[in-house]
């Protein structure tokens, strides 16, 4: 009888661990997919004060950018004659989005950009799906360790350890293939019903060495145990979850949300109820209706 007994206490306290623990994973990710769709960010750097000429060169870029990104995923363009008055700037999306989501991004990028009346001479822009950076200076091949937003979910995994591990070497992988061909996806097996989903992404004229340092640069600033993160450098994009967020050859892009938090209890009380009704059946146990009557065992 105390074994049983011993058993159903232990079974309730882990469906109020289990309970609490899914509860603050799903607002947790909930909040963290809001962020990645809403969230972006202007930098203005405080890298000298334009001239009229330089801004107005600015004010015909950005427009080509919106052009552009309606059938190409990638640009890089100058506009003006000789510094200090030329513009030199680029533009990624995601190498997983649609041309109309490209375009879309952009387009909300450069009408951001403008709105924030920058009147230094850099410039750069980041959201989820695109970035975009204009300079007085060539930025064509070079990779500079400037500019960086990250995020993650503000949870833990429950196999610290093992997700870890997991999570290294395929990042590793994901970088070393990433750095070789532009874009590259890796999928890896933490246990039999969780799966780390990796991207990396770099801009075309930077493929190979400074790809490889710009996303390892990236990686650094992760934050170690959270179940999803990225990170964005000014020509690297680096990020995992634990959901699939990508949709390599389909018509839309996964949000990763994955499961709800009601989903997941489901299946936890299912869990719970299998193990407690395996001991409970054998014993012929009753559990009480008040808290003060103790737990009752019938014969058989």
């Amino acid at each position: 009888m105390g074994n049983s007994y011993n058993i159903i206490l232990l079974s309730f306290l882990l469906s109020c661990y289990l309970n609490n623990l899914v509860i603050s994973q799903g607002t947790a990710r909930d909040s963290y997919s809001s962020r990645l769709q809403t969230s972006r960010s202007f930098s203005c750097l405080q890298a000298g004060n334009a001239s009229i000429p330089f801004r107005n060169n600015v004010n015909i870029l950005l427009p080509d950018f919106n052009q552009q990104s309606s059938r190409i995923r990638y640009h890089n363009t100058s506009i003006g004659n000789s510094f200090p008055n030329r513009v030199y700037g680029y533009y990624m999306c995601r190498s997983d989005v649609t041309l109309e989501v490209c375009h879309s991004c952009i387009l909300n990028s450069t009408q951001f950009a403008i709105q924030a009346d920058c009147d230094q001479v850099e410039g750069t822009y980041f959201a989820e799906l695109c970035i975009f950076r204009y300079s007085n200076h060539n930025m064509y091949g070079l990779w500079e360790n400037t500019v960086a937003v990250s995020d993650y979910i503000e949870a833990n995994v429950s196999n610290y350890q093992h997700f870890n591990l997991t999570l290294a070497t395929t990042l590793e992988n994901v970088i070393n293939e990433g750095a070789r061909l532009g874009f590259a996806t890796r999928e890896a097996n933490v246990s039999g019903d969780e799966t780390i989903y990796s991207m990396a992404h770099c801009t075309p004229d930077i493929v190979g060495v400074n790809c490889s340092q710009c996303l390892r640069s990236a990686s650094s600033i992760l934050r170690d145990g959270a179940p999803a993160g990225f990170a964005t450098m000014n020509k690297c994009y680096l990020r995992y979850d634990n959901v699939s967020f990508y949709d390599i050859g389909g018509p839309n892009v996964n949000t990763g949300v994955g499961l709800r938090s009601s989903n997941l209890l489901a299946v936890v009380y299912s869990i719970l109820f299998l193990i407690v009704y395996n001991f409970l059946v054998p014993l012929k146990v009753v559990v009480p209706v008040g808290f003060g009557n103790g737990w009752r065992c019938l014969a058989g």
